[in-house]
């Protein structure tokens, strides 16, 4: 089960939802202890990022995506590395 949010994690660049985290065998306990240890950053209420460094790009979009869910619509997609053209036009 441990495995599961790691492999979220490894996924979405360190950025998770707690549901991830907790769903995956990690108690909020633990979570909070993180947090208060200075290892994790807390971004929402539900997001949160397994570094207390800077966030790269790539975890911006991911926080983003996460934190308002399936609405994000092309901001999920672009986080996944997926970029939509219009028609004629090439992707950057």
């Amino acid at each position: 089960m441990e495995q599961d949010w790691r492999r979220a994690a490894e996924a979405q660049d360190s950025v998770v939802e707690l549901h991830q985290l907790l769903d995956g065998g990690l108690t909020w306990s633990h979570v909070a202890a993180q947090v208060r240890a200075r290892r994790w950053r807390r971004l929402t209420e539900t997001v949160y990022v397994l570094h207390n460094g800077p966030l790269t790009e790539r975890q911006q979009w991911w926080a983003a995506a996460l934190a308002v869910g399936p609405l994000a619509g092309r901001t999920s997609l672009r986080a996944a590395g997926i970029y939509f053209t219009r028609a004629g036009e090439e992707a950057a």
